[in-house]
């Protein structure tokens, strides 16, 4: 019998400076109360592995990737993110990205799955955004481009990034 998986990568926790608006523990804290209430047990986790380069490059434009990657992003562009870029912050976002995508062909196998840091949905083709360097959306759309595929962001507000780089997209 297969075991549903929930795909982690907070163990790319990045320390913020004191007051920052972005809660990092978060992902730490939502893993830590579904092992805590017994939603998800220890065989249901898998820890996320960060994302390969090519990988980003389905979705968004080679040279910011590369600029991210080597840290050489305009600061203009790197502000708009909200979160600072080092390499600690760029491998958490490649393994919330990894978790993203995981989850998703694991889903595809099993029935469903989870990521447990998933929603980059405010990065654009050539820039980042709302905390969000690349956008998890886009990567397993293009990933998996043979398929329809059907998104349903339940955030608050606005996932622009994933209208941006999306909205030309027929398997949308």
């Amino acid at each position: 019998m297969l075991t549903t998986k929930f795909i982690y990568s907070d163990t790319y926790e990045v320390p913020l400076q004191e007051g920052h608006r972005f809660p990092m523990a978060k992902y730490r804290m939502l893993r830590e109360r579904l092992i805590g209430e017994g939603i998800v047990s220890e065989d249901m986790l898998l820890e996320a592995e960060v994302i390969d380069r090519r990988d980003l490059y389905l979705a968004h434009d080679h040279d910011y990737v590369d600029q991210v990657f080597e840290l050489t992003l305009d600061r203009k562009k790197a502000r708009k993110v909200g979160l600072p870029l080092t390499l600690e912050m760029v491998n958490r976002a490649r393994a919330s990205i990894w978790a993203s995508l995981k989850a998703a062909e694991l889903a595809l196998e099993n029935g469903y799955a989870g990521a447990l840091s998933s929603g980059t949905h405010h990065a654009h083709y050539d820039e980042g955004e709302g905390y969000c360097f690349f956008n998890d959306f886009a990567v397993i759309t293009r990933k998996h481009r043979e398929m329809k595929i059907l998104t349903i962001d339940l955030d608050v507000h606005q996932g622009n990034g994933n209208a941006s780089i999306l909205s030309d997209d027929r398997n949308i």
